[in-house]
This record gives structure tokens, sequence and C-alpha cells, in this order.
């Protein structure tokens, strides 16, 4: 019987590749739609970090495919990898909730003309 760790990486793997495919969508999608939103406006910082390094899901996959590789090629404890499945599922969740913030934040941004006194 395989190790319980690698079902786990290999589940993140597959839905990392699945996700990175859509990032990349949405993020051209909201690039452009920022851009005649903002009449040029220069983005948030966030934003513009999450525009430019919208390949993560990726990297994510791709440290998912090392674990996947230990899992089946060592004699590590199914514990120790399960833990760090589940640390990587984590990592990748909070940079999705951190992407999601950065799209939303130049929606909230009131126009500069209301901001002068």
């Amino acid at each position: 019987m395989k190790k319980v760790s690698t079902y786990y990486f290999l589940g993140i793997v597959v839905m990392s590749l699945l996700f990175g495919s859509w990032v990349g969508q949405a993020t051209k999608m909201f690039a452009g739609a920022f851009h005649r939103l903002l009449e040029g406006k220069p983005l948030p910082p966030l934003t513009n970090w999450v525009i430019a390094y919208s390949y993560w899901p990726y990297l994510v996959a791709a440290f998912g495919g090392v674990g996947l590789i230990l899992s089946l090629g060592t004699r590590l404890k199914s514990e120790t990898l399960t833990h760090a499945a589940v640390a990587l599922a984590l990592l990748s969740l909070m940079v999705a909730v951190a992407s999601l913030l950065a799209f939303a934040v130049p929606l909230h941004i009131p126009p500069m003309y209301e901001m002068s006194p």
C-alpha cells in the first residue's frame, strides 16, 4: 500500500496545475479591466506583484511534485510527509486568498478627485 502522503501530494499537484491555468486567465482579465477602469493610474504594489507572479500555482505544483517523488522513493515516515503536504496546501491557500485580496483592493480605492481637499 502506498503512503497516504503520496495521494496528498498527487492531489496537490493535480489541483495546482488545474488552478494555474485559471489563475493565468483571470490575471489577464483583471489586468485589462483595471487598466480600463483606473484609466492608467498606478495599481497598489500587492496587485502589481500578483499580476507579475501569476505563475505561483505552478511553483506549488513543482514543490508538490518533489514531495510526491520523496514520498514514492524514500523511507521517510508518512507522518512527516503528511505534515509537509498539509503545510504546502495551507501555504497555497494563503497565497490564493492574498491574490484575491490584491485583485479586490483597486476596486475600493477612491478616485483621485475625491481624495483632494
